[in-house]
């Protein structure tokens, strides 16, 4: 089960569930919540997620883009050894903001 907090202007996406499209309908909604309040300041926590598959590498390529092109952006934090792994080795670290924690994470968006 994924979830959506909010931690000032910034919105939190994390859960428990793998990152694969068994979940990316109910995870889309939570990002489409996000774009609706506006310039989406999104922070996609992996913190909980177990693992992602290549529906959940395409999910975030596209909830980038669809943040950047809104003025906003998609900042991943606390990918665990896995899923960093899979992050690094399908290049998509180079995508991404990362960081180590959720707190970093929202930090970023002061800068």
């Amino acid at each position: 089960m994924y979830s959506r907090k909010k931690q000032g202007a910034i919105s939190i996406i994390e859960g428990t569930d793998a990152l694969t499209s068994d979940y990316l309908e109910e995870i889309d909604e939570l990002l489409k919540e996000c774009k609706q309040a506006g310039q989406p300041k999104v922070v996609f926590s992996f913190k909980n997620t177990p693992l992602l598959d290549s529906s959940g590498l395409e999910w975030l390529l596209d909830s980038l883009e669809s943040c950047l092109s809104s003025g906003g952006n998609l900042k991943l934090a606390a990918p665990n050894p896995v899923c960093e792994d899979i992050l690094r080795i399908t290049g998509f670290l180079s995508k991404f903001e990362v960081y180590p924690d959720t707190l970093s994470a929202v930090g970023s968006y002061t800068h």
